[in-house]
């Protein structure tokens, strides 16, 4: 008797799980300056299921907000920041500035996930 595929297994069992073979890993990278990378902000798209990593640089020290996913990092000037996450909601999410009179700062750019 033979045994099925290892690799056709592991397709099955990954697929039952809900873990997408297929997701991939996205990367982005802003420079943030007087607390903007652009006017209008921009999009950084990325498939449900991908993950994405973001870098930033800015000339200020910020405490940034990934509204929705309800992240927070960092930033220190010159210093790359670094944020990482799995995009698993559908949606379009702010990422904002938050601290001393930025609560309700406009958002320096946005993660929009889209479906497969």
């Amino acid at each position: 008797m033979r045994l099925p595929c290892p690799h056709w297994l592991f397709a099955t069992l990954t697929l039952l799980a809900g873990i997408p073979v297929w997701a991939a890993q996205q990367s982005a990278s802003f420079d943030v300056k007087q607390q903007r990378i652009a006017n209008p902000a921009p999009t950084v798209r990325v498939p449900q299921g991908d993950t994405l990593v973001l870098e930033l640089r800015s000339d200020a020290p910020l405490e940034l907000h990934l509204h929705g996913y309800d992240l927070m990092f960092s930033l220190k000037p010159g210093a790359p920041g670094r944020l990482q996450l799995q995009a698993r909601v559908l949606g379009r999410f702010p990422l904002a500035a938050h601290g001393k009179g930025q609560h309700h700062a406009p958002a320096l750019l946005y993660v929009e996930v889209t479906p497969r």
